[in-house]
């Protein structure tokens, strides 16, 4: 007994390919069908197919794609392109990719029948019935003609009309059977596809309890996780709440005693503050003293160049007296009135007695003068002092200021702590 031949088809349209199905099927042959080109490529791979019957246009790919994973899944498969109409270009294009043959389905599907039962070398149910048929008549015609001999042919035709008969009940046999062999098919495909369901249901099923077994034991862990993390978040939380406690009694400790520390610094800061205002104002008295002193000085200056500059102009004159009344005196040699009078000595006398209270003025201006200027530069250097201290003073108010405030105990009402105020040079 030969083995039934397998068909694949390979169709996107499924009237199409429920048509082929059911054309195949009529001639006794194992076919599988699959929409797509990845499911048939997969089909070829598992199983051993005589022939494969292919769209035009296959699903998500070309026909060129198509018969190239063919051929690369069985190279020695025979391909079969099935169109609705013969169309030249096809045809050419089929014969150049190496299609073995390019069939029409419509009008007549029977020349596909007849088609895919010679690339397998079976014969088809029509041609079992005409031989059939040819068969039947032999066999009449040799039961007849010898115990007739010159049989009538009115008796032929009506054997013939009764063997024609019986072809037509045959055929319509067929149909019936062609009828039922559909309705199992479909309750098959339907049965397959419940079953593919069935087995996926099931696989989902298993998928969906394992999760659960997962997602139940993750809950588990995440309990237990959370228990635990709650264990040591109230632990933290009372270890924090007593660090707190300590370091806020320590730190209320600490910024009292730094308040009474800035209390302190403040009054000092305060009292240097009215030393370095008061030290100011004498500066300023003394410094008005010494330009006082300075203008008088100046003005004790010009009196003397001025009294210095009458007894020189006095001086000048009694020494021009003197010089003509010798030059007068030269012929009558007499005695001078400069050697015997009185006022004149007096005049020397006196200034004498001016030039030198001049150079004692001087004198006394030179020494008030140099104790001015180490005055001046001991004021200078006071002044500088006091600059350096108000500049202390200054930075340190800025850091009182920087500071942030102290918030402890309350404090009694009316309290304020004592605010800086820092003298200003004039």
């Amino acid at each position: 007994m030969n083995p039934v031949k397998k068909i694949l088809v390979l169709h996107g349209d499924a009237k199409v390919r429920r048509r082929l199905v059911l054309l195949i099927a009529d001639l006794g042959l194992d076919v599988r069908a699959r929409p797509d080109l990845d499911a048939a490529a997969d089909c070829l791979r598992t199983k051993w197919f005589d022939l494969a019957l292919l769209d035009p246009d296959p699903v998500g790919a070309s026909i060129q794609d198509a018969v190239k994973r063919l051929r690369q899944a069985q190279p020695t498969l025979p391909l079969l392109l099935v169109t609705a109409q013969l169309e030249l270009g096809l045809v050419v294009q089929g014969i150049r990719l190496g299609v073995t043959d390019v069939v029409a389905l419509d009008p007549d599907p029977s020349i596909l029948s007849l088609r895919i039962c010679t690339m397998l070398g079976i014969q088809g149910p029509a041609q079992a019935a005409l031989d059939d048929l040819a068969q039947e008549k032999a066999a009449t015609s040799a039961v007849v003609l010898p115990t007739t001999g010159q049989h009538d042919l009115t008796d032929l035709s009506r054997e013939n009309a009764a063997l024609t008969s019986r072809v037509e009940r045959l055929m319509q046999e067929k149909a019936g059977l062609k009828a039922e062999l559909a309705a199992l098919l479909s309750q098959g495909v339907d049965t397959q596809r419940m079953e593919a369901e069935l087995a996926g249901l099931r696989t989902e099923r298993e998928l969906a309890a394992a999760t659960q077994a997962a997602i139940d034991e993750k809950a588990r862990g995440l309990a237990e996780l959370r228990a635990s993390v709650a264990a040591e978040r109230s632990a933290l939380e009372k270890e924090r709440a007593s660090k707190a406690s300590a370091a806020k009694s320590r730190e209320q400790v600490q910024l009292e005693d730094w308040r009474k520390h800035l209390e302190a610094r403040e009054d000092r800061l305060a009292g240097e503050s009215g030393r370095i205002r008061q030290e100011a104002a004498q500066l300023a008295q003394e410094r008005r003293r010494w330009h006082d002193d300075l203008d008088l000085l100046r003005d004790q200056e010009v009196n003397l160049r001025d009294y210095e500059h009458r007894l020189r102009n006095i001086q000048a004159q009694l020494e021009a007296d003197r010089v003509l009344w010798f030059s007068g005196q030269a012929r009558s040699p007499q005695p001078t009135p400069f050697m015997n009078d009185a006022a004149l000595k007096e005049a020397w006398a006196k200034l004498q007695r001016a030039s030198e209270l001049l150079e004692a003025e001087k004198s006394n201006f030179k020494d008030e003068r140099l104790r001015v200027d180490e005055r001046e530069v001991a004021v200078k250097r006071r002044e500088a002092q006091v600059r350096d201290r108000e500049i202390k003073a200054s930075l340190n108010e800025a850091k009182l200021k920087s500071l942030p405030p102290v918030q402890s105990k309350p404090k009694p009402s009316g309290f304020s702590l004592p605010r800086l105020a820092l003298g200003r040079r004039g």
